[in-house]
């Protein structure tokens, strides 16, 4: 469901929250299934690098480590 709301609200992939949470934020935090995250980060690539409130990227909140080891891979690939 979330790859079908993100194609027809895209919108909705580059909302970023009061709080500085995107919706890459919230999939790396409570789990999300690599291939959403990596959807998400297709359609919002600009989303690796937005801080939180807290200071955090999506990276620093990865709840899985292969969402973890992916999003540190796409940071290091996107500052080359």
């Amino acid at each position: 469901k979330v790859m079908q709301r993100a194609k027809t609200h895209p919108h909705e992939v580059k909302y970023t929250h009061p709080r500085g949470w995107t919706a890459l934020h919230a999939c790396s935090e409570y789990g999300a299934p690599i291939d959403v995250v990596k959807a998400l980060l297709r359609l919002h690539p600009e989303a690796i690098h937005i801080e939180d409130w807290q200071g955090k990227k999506p990276v620093d909140v990865a709840l899985l480590p292969e969402v973890k080891d992916f999003l540190e891979g796409a940071a290091v690939m996107d500052d080359a």
